[in-house]
């Protein structure tokens, strides 16, 4: 990431440089950071595992297994409506669900090879949804969120 000449790698200390540029984000309590900061990490963690096969074995199993994993612990947590913390408006941990259901890297690109429906966890597909469609993300737009890389 590149902000105004600030570069900064690793998706968890984005999220949070990102997060702390927001204005409503100043006013989160404890506990909400916390749980952004929580489902960040279980974001990173399911990158972790299918990253291995998106970019090496492509061993279908394996990305379902880790998918099934982690997408099941996301599915338990997030709501049916709404967003994680309760609030008006997304924050960190709605992002990186909605990272995980819609970036390609690496998690479609995984989910590609192995013919995985993440559909199958409907409270992670709505909330992916609602959090695209939530006003302040409407006119957001990413060339690299979906953009497929080493041919897959």
């Amino acid at each position: 990431m590149d902000h105004g000449g600030f570069k900064l790698a690793q998706s968890n200390a984005i999220e949070c440089y990102v997060a702390g540029l927001v204005p409503k984000f100043a006013s989160l309590t404890p506990q909400q950071k916390a749980t952004d900061q929580m489902i960040a990490l279980i974001q990173g963690d399911m990158l972790g595992d299918v990253a291995k096969e998106a970019f090496g074995g492509k061993d279908a199993a394996v990305i379902t297994k880790a998918c099934d994993k982690w997408l099941t612990v996301l599915e338990a947590k997030v709501p049916t409506e709404g967003f994680i913390n309760g609030l008006p408006f997304p924050t960190v941990a709605d992002l990186a669900v909605l990272n995980l259901c819609t970036g390609y890297m690496p998690f479609g690109a995984s989910y590609k090879i192995a013919s995985y429906d993440e559909s199958k966890f409907p409270k992670v597909s709505a909330l992916a949804a609602r959090t695209k469609e939530h006003a302040c993300l409407k006119d957001f737009e990413s060339a690299t969120l979906s953009a497929a890389a080493f041919g897959l």
